[in-house]
């Protein structure tokens, strides 16, 4: 069986190469890009992957350390808090979003060589007169989930973390409103590409972490109002807290059934023959198709943290954990093909996503004609959002990437792909962004599934051979 070694090795894409700052001078290299065909590095985004990730550790403990890959997590979840301390410039301001969507998605470079082809990137802040709750929310529950994990391992960074947790929290809800409302360029462009539904589930599951890192009684009451003003949702993602928060207020306020009540309703919709959640043939959930491999690995890392309560009836405990191991089986290749990249059985070969492709091995330097632009087409579309009459300018190395010519050269081990179609075929198309782009969120879901179930079963360190795929000691920079 795969471990969570397989998708702790990648979880997408490390920043690395140039030092970007920000309008106040501050660090902004590290951190996490949104996903396999963008440079973006977006607030929300960037808080997502810590404090899921450190929610697993906190539901699965042993399956991290039965697998030996505990300190890689906390790797991970350091990384992305470091990036979001740099963002914190001052009580009342935030960096929110950085980057320009067409410049980033009609550059086809090598991540080290973007600074080249688009050097002036756009950066956004939260700020008193422009706030954006959901934004500064997951920052806030972000850094509590990191000070908790990495309290241990060096008290003095964890301490600092929950301080500015606890004023990102204060900052998100004394200035309440959606960044939807932004009059800021960059923080825009967060907003067309990912629409809120609302930021009381972001302020819940906020709320929610500084009462598990602090203990104190007005964040748990903050969490009930919060998660009671939440509208109810199909899904757990980016921008859909709810169920997580769920989850987490389950176990921390174990009295309280409404917690409970919600996540029965929530999953049955999953469950039920006559749920509304649509499967495929071989049974993978489809909510709707744009990334929908992340959905199912996503409620069977809640349903297995879920069951663990002391007050959940075991038969529906094992339902819960028999509905998760399918969804997670069929992701390993129970359905014939494994949908995750560098392991199993005619794994993704077509992936949209550019640094395993246009690799800096590939492109060779600076000079390299794939970064010549020639002459496209006149007409919008996915290539770019620029509305003109003149002939958009694309660059060579992009009509090599959606040519489709070859295969990634690069295994990027460990990324889930996007979606499969619902006869459970593949699409092998890169141009297909919708089902062929991974993102850093969706890796999220398959690594807190797979610790949940070595968990359970006990699974060791992983054995195998994975090339390209280095074995690091991470001891030494979590002290940093």
């Amino acid at each position: 069986m795969l471990t969570a070694a397989h998708c702790c090795t990648l979880l997408c894409r490390l920043v690395h190469g140039a030092v970007p700052a920000g309008k106040y001078g501050e660090d902004l290299s590290g951190g996490y890009y949104e996903s396999g065909g963008s440079s973006l590095k977006m607030g929300a985004v960037s808080a997502y992957v810590p404090l899921f990730l450190a929610t697993t550790a906190f539901c699965f403990p042993e399956g991290y350390n039965n697998t030996g890959l505990l300190d890689e997590l906390k790797f991970k979840v350091k990384w992305g808090a470091d990036f979001l301390l740099n963002s914190h410039v001052d009580d009342y301001v935030y960096m929110g979003s950085m980057g320009n969507d067409t410049e980033a998605f009609d550059n086809y470079a090598p991540l080290e060589l973007f600074e080249k082809y688009s050097p002036d990137r756009i950066v956004g802040y939260c700020t008193k007169d422009d706030p954006c709750s959901e934004i500064t929310a997951d920052a806030a529950a972000a850094l509590a989930a990191a000070s908790l994990l990495l309290k241990a391992d060096n008290p003095q960074w964890a301490a600092n973390a929950l301080a500015h947790a606890v004023q990102l929290y204060k900052f998100a809800t004394e200035h309440q409103r959606s960044y939807m409302d932004t009059s800021d360029p960059a923080v825009q462009v967060f907003a067309y590409l990912y629409e809120s539904t609302g930021f009381k589930d972001e302020l819940g599951f906020a709320a929610a972490m500084l009462y598990k890192a602090t203990g104190e009684e007005q964040y748990k009451q903050d969490a009930e109002q919060f998660f009671d003003e939440s509208p109810d949702t199909q899904t757990q993602e980016l921008g859909e807290l709810k169920p997580l928060t769920a989850v987490l207020m389950s176990q921390l306020d174990p009295s309280n059934s409404k917690y409970g009540d919600y996540l029965q309703s929530f999953f049955e919709q999953y469950l039920s023959l006559k749920g509304e959640i649509k499967h495929t043939k071989c049974g993978l959930a489809i909510p709707y198709h744009w990334g929908a491999l992340t959905h199912g690995p996503n409620v069977a890392m809640l349903g297995m943290c879920y069951g663990k309560g002391a007050n959940v009836d075991p038969d529906y405990r094992a339902r819960l954990f028999n509905y998760g191991q399918h969804q997670v089986d069929y992701v390993l290749g129970d359905c014939g093909r494994s949908w995750l990249v560098g392991f199993g059985k005619d794994y993704p070969q077509y992936l949209h996503q550019i640094p395993s492709y246009n690799s800096i091995l590939v492109w060779k330097d600076e000079t390299d004609p794939l970064g010549d632009r020639i002459a496209g087409t006149n007409y919008p579309g996915p290539i770019t959002t620029e509305k003109t009459d003149r002939p958009q300018m694309w660059q060579k190395g992009m009509v090599d990437f959606y040519g489709n010519y070859f295969p990634q050269r690069h295994i990027a081990y460990g990324t889930l792909f996007g979606a499969p179609l619902m006869d459970d075929g593949m699409v092998t198309s890169r141009r297909d962004y919708t089902y062929t782009e991974p993102t850093v969120i969706y890796n999220t879901a398959i690594v807190g599934a797979l610790a949940g179930l070595a968990e359970y079963y006990g699974a060791g360190p992983w054995s195998g051979e994975l090339q390209e795929v280095n074995q690091v000691d991470y001891s030494a920079y979590l002290k940093q």
